[in-house]
């Protein structure tokens, strides 16, 4: 399942992809941003898009598997660029069946909203309290507020 978070909204709707099935990962974002990104659209804009997407084997028993990329237009480049990470946040994203997360309508309002995914869907909820944390400081909230086992991508 493909989620479509717009963040001008507020809202999160269900798509299910099937113009991007057989891509998955780096090659999934690059193709999104490439289909549904104008060229011309500023890299910090909200016509960008941040697509949020686990490998093919992630999620699986499969070793050196749990990859999850974050892709969108470049702002040093204007180009498509992904970003690749390990950890926990790819595994945990494959197992609630999310293919991607598109976040679209990017505003720049000053508040801050953490996007709680699930088996049941994605929710958007508000989280003034990180507002100015660092990194660290940020995680150790939302683990405060999620538990340990979260998979969390600050």
């Amino acid at each position: 399942m493909f989620y479509r978070v717009n963040m001008a909204t507020l809202t999160v709707t269900e798509d299910a992809g099937a113009q991007y099935k057989g891509l998955a990962g780096r090659a999934l974002t690059s193709r999104i941003v490439k289909n549904e990104v104008d060229a011309n659209a500023h890299a910090l804009g909200k016509l960008n898009k941040l697509i949020l997407a686990p490998g093919f084997l992630t999620g699986t028993f499969a070793p050196n598997a749990g990859r999850m990329s974050f892709g969108a237009k470049s702002p040093l480049t204007g180009t498509i660029k992904e970003s690749n990470v390990g950890g926990f946040i790819g595994h945990k994203l494959a197992r609630t069946g999310a293919e991607a997360i598109i976040v679209e309508d990017i505003v720049q309002d000053g508040k801050l909203y953490t996007m709680v995914v699930t088996k049941d869907g994605v929710k958007l909820e508000e989280c003034p309290e990180l507002k100015g944390l660092n990194i660290y400081d940020a995680t150790a909230k939302l683990q405060e507020k999620y538990g340990k086992k979260a998979g969390i991508a600050v």
